[in-house]
């Protein structure tokens, strides 16, 4: 009996010499299962907890639990975004909606000397490279395009409500809109952007005519030049879509091309171009206009822009308290449902204004200050907030800031629901009346 533990040993290094790469297959496969099953620990049991084990608390159902309204958002800071945005279309909920876009120009190249003698602009064109839009593309645009009449600053902070001055109007007309279609102009074939005709006499005076001492910098230009403001016409009805732009992009420029004495003695008799530059040098603001004075009764809907916000408010936590006695939160999954009634959806236009991808939720504190909840570091796929296509929802993980609630570390004082990137997007998203508070417990 004492060799059958040594004939066992010789037996194992034998097969280990013999099926040393299938030996360590499995060892690795072993391995492999083994932290498959130990990642997620936070979900463990989550899945398969039975209802008993749930809580779920519904407007529709615990009429008294909670309570939704629509207030207007305070404005939003607009300079320097990644997206700029122009346009309009008229609400039949939230009313008339308007973007424009303050935007200053810098010199391509420095001018040292003159444009030439007895110059004059062949043509000025104005380009927008497109990076989206929002609404009904299949109509023209209306613009109107203004010389600014004030300073702006690069290192200075503007906001959505900002009104700024104009003098000489530069274009009013109406564009065909082709944001997904390239441009083939001056023989060469190029993104999609928006090309508008500027007035030829105003940059004859203040570009190709203008002192050099106008030139001679790129902050004497900016003086003599302060930039575009770039506006829809005056009526929302007219439009149907707003539009967004990179004016970043290289394509993002005003083309003037000009004629001199020397150029015209030439046979052939060819334009020069100049290109004034919109960069990261250059101010980049959008400004918004809104209604502000809505009769929020009837709906609930979050609107970007500076539009409208969701006011979440438990009625009595109490009631959450008494029903956790003895029991320890594991997840607590709050679902906002987007209105899907016929009236809703007429009025959306849903494939042409589509809902946020994506909202956030903030806790409310004390002097209406706004606060990301501990969940939301936990990063997106924990926290939630992504437009669910399937059924039609937001959902957001809360647990850790209903335990906080529950245990007094915060005042109850609600939750706004707000829009993700509402300086760069023109989104809205009307919401049903109903919301849900899954909670999943262990007792103790």
């Amino acid at each position: 009996m004492k060799n059958i533990p040594c004939n066992i040993q010789n037996f194992m290094i034998k097969c280990w010499k013999q099926n040393k790469y299938i030996v360590k297959t499995y060892f690795f496969y072993f391995i492999f299962l083994f932290i498959i099953c130990c990642d997620r620990s936070d979900d463990i049991g989550l899945n398969i907890q039975p209802n008993s084990d749930r809580i779920i608390l519904s407007s529709y159902s615990d009429t008294s639990m909670f309570n939704l309204s629509c207030l207007k958002e305070d404005s939003v800071k607009t300079d320097e975004v990644t997206t700029n945005m122009l346009g309009s279309y008229l609400d039949p909920l939230f009313g008339s909606v308007k973007s424009n876009i303050a935007l200053q120009y810098r010199l391509s190249s420095i001018i040292t000397s003159s444009f030439g003698d007895n110059v004059i602009a062949d043509s000025v064109i104005l380009l927008l490279p497109y990076v989206g839009y929002y609404g009904d593309t299949s109509q023209n645009i209306n613009i109107e395009v203004f010389n600014l009449g004030e300073d702006i600053f690069i290192d200075s902070s503007y906001y959505s409500n900002t009104n700024f001055s104009s003098s000489d109007i530069l274009y009013s007309g109406s564009e065909n809109v082709r944001p997904n279609k390239t441009v083939y102009a001056t023989g060469d074939t190029l993104p999609p952007h928006l090309r508008i005709r500027l007035d030829n006499v105003f940059f004859e005076q203040n570009l190709l005519n203008t002192d050099i001492s106008n030139l001679s910098s790129n902050d004497n230009f900016i003086q003599h030049f302060k930039g575009l403001l770039i506006k829809p016409s005056s009526a929302a009805g007219i439009n149907s879509s707003i539009l967004y732009f990179n004016l970043l992009s290289e394509f993002s420029k005003i083309e003037v091309y000009y004629k001199n004495d020397s150029i015209n003695s030439m046979s052939n008799g060819e334009n020069i171009k100049y290109e004034l530059v919109s960069n990261l040098s250059s101010a980049r603001i959008n400004t918004f206009e809104l209604e502000s004075n809505l009769d929020t009764v009837s709906f609930l809907g979050v609107q970007s822009m500076g539009g409208y916000k969701l006011k979440l408010e438990f009625q009595d936590i109490a009631i959450i308290d008494s029903l956790l006695q003895g029991k320890s939160i594991n997840q607590a999954i709050l679902t906002f449902y987007k209105d899907e009634s016929v009236n809703a959806l007429s009025i959306g236009q849903e494939s042409l204004y589509p809902p946020h991808t994506q909202i956030s939720l903030v806790r409310i504190g004390e002097n209406n200050n706004i606060y990301f909840l501990d969940d939301y570091f936990r990063g997106t796929n924990y926290f939630g907030g992504t437009y669910n296509e399937v059924d039609n929802t937001y959902s957001f993980n809360v647990s850790i800031y209903l335990q906080d609630l529950l245990s007094g570390k915060y005042l109850n004082q609600g939750l706004y629901v707000l829009p993700i990137g509402s300086s760069v997007n023109s989104n809205r998203t009307l919401f049903s009346p109903k919301v849900d508070l899954q909670i999943v417990y262990t007792e103790i």
